[in-house]
């Protein structure tokens, strides 16, 4: 019988990110640690280049190797989705959203990297028209949204502001101007037809919380961690 597969690692886990100031070798060796502890294989994960932008791709997998439907070069791109057994598809955060599609019905998975941009630019829309591709309906799609950045900590410009709704928008300490990503995304779907029970969040803040990475504030190291859901 299949079953789903989530999982977010921790602090004890260490950095999980190539792109950042930290020693390749090292952080192979975390990934490696950590899929040996879950009695994973490393060649089942799939790692996103992650642009910031509304790109989401179906990930198909064959005996001998795996290809990509609606994928720019060298996976660019921000949310993939897949129905293959084993396909672990992976988002690496530290103060973004990282948030996980689900279908046990049609047994669908997607993984999404949540930043403004990939909330403005509709990445959830994309996305749930990508698992409707793989035959999920919307009544059967359940999500999770991880730890990340809170609204009382998530300072932005005006350029970025005006792109979001009224309602997670807050002026706070002197009048500087914030936005609740956890809400945004919350009401998106919404909007979609999720059903609100198929919703779950993990409101923690990662820039308040020292249990977390954050990379506004730990702006020299940046490590992120990982998260990660696949159908076995």
């Amino acid at each position: 019988m299949n079953n789903i597969v989530k999982y977010f690692s921790s602090v004890s886990d260490w950095n999980m990110a190539l792109h950042i100031l930290d020693d390749e070798k090292i952080v192979l060796q975390n990934r490696q640690k950590l899929a040996n502890k879950l009695e994973m294989d490393m060649d089942n994960f799939l790692f996103m280049n992650q642009v910031h932008w509304n790109k989401s791709v179906i990930v198909w997998k064959d005996d001998m190797w795996i290809w990509v439907y609606k994928i720019d070069d060298n996976f660019n791109c921000d949310s993939m989705v897949t129905s293959e057994k084993w396909v672990v598809l992976s988002v690496l955060v530290a103060d973004c959203l990282p948030v996980l599609f689900y279908d046990e019905v049609w047994w669908v998975v997607w993984v999404a990297h949540a930043w403004w941009r990939w909330t403005c630019g509709k990445i959830v829309e994309n996305t749930i028209k990508n698992m409707q591709i793989l035959w999920s309906k919307i009544d059967d799609i359940k999500i999770i949204i991880w730890p990340g950045i809170s609204k009382n900590n998530y300072e932005v410009w005006e350029d970025v502001w005006c792109n979001f709704r009224d309602e997670v928008k807050s002026q706070l300490k002197d009048k500087k101007q914030y936005l609740d990503l956890f809400k945004q995304n919350y009401l998106d779907l919404l909007e979609m037809g999720v059903k609100k029970d198929n919703i779950e969040i993990i409101d923690k803040d990662t820039f308040s919380d020292e249990t977390y990475f954050s990379a506004r504030r730990d702006w020299f190291y940046k490590w992120r961690f990982w998260g990660f859901i696949y159908i076995k």
